[in-house]
C-alpha cells in the first residue's frame, strides 16, 4: 500500500492563478479550497472617464520620472506626489471639472519641469 502525501490550501481565487507547479513536486495530491468568504463579491468596477484616466495617467508619469531622478530624491517624489494626489482626490469635488482641468494641466507643467535634467527634486509649500 502507498503513502500519498496532502496538502490541503485555502486560497483567495486569484491566488490560485499565481502558484508554480514546481513548489509541489513533492506531493501526490494537492486539494485546493476557494473560501467563499475571501472571494471578492462585489460588482466589477465602473469603466473610468476620461478625465479619470487622464488623472492616473499624469499619476504614472510622476511615479516613472521619479525613477529616473537620484535614490536618495526617488522617496521624497514619490511621497510628494503620493500626498498631493490622495489630498485632491479627497477635497476636489468630482463634478467640479474646471477646476480638475486647471489641476491637470498644472500637474502637466509641474511634470515636464520634473522631467527636466536640471531638476533635483520636488517640493511642496502650503500656505494657510
Amino acid at each position: 500500500m502507498s503513502t500519498f502525501n496532502v496538502v490541503d490550501f485555502y486560497l483567495k481565487p486569484a491566488q490560485i492563478e499565481n502558484l508554480h507547479p514546481l513548489n509541489f513536486a513533492a506531493c501526490d495530491l494537492i486539494t485546493f479550497f476557494v473560501r467563499k468568504d475571501l472571494c471578492n463579491t462585489m460588482a466589477p468596477a465602473q469603466r473610468l472617464s476620461g478625465m479619470q484616466k487622464q488623472v492616473l495617467s499624469l499619476y504614472r508619469a510622476f511615479l516613472r520620472s521619479a525613477r529616473c531622478k537620484e535614490p536618495h530624491q526617488r522617496h521624497t517624489i514619490q511621497q510628494v506626489v503620493s500626498r498631493e494626489f490622495r489630498k485632491n482626490a479627497t477635497s476636489v469635488d468630482k463634478k467640479d471639472f474646471n477646476y480638475i482641468e486647471y489641476l491637470l494641466r498644472r500637474g502637466q507643467k509641474q511634470l515636464d519641469q520634473l522631467k527636466s535634467s536640471s531638476a533635483v527634486g520636488l517640493s511642496v509649500v502650503e500656505v494657510r
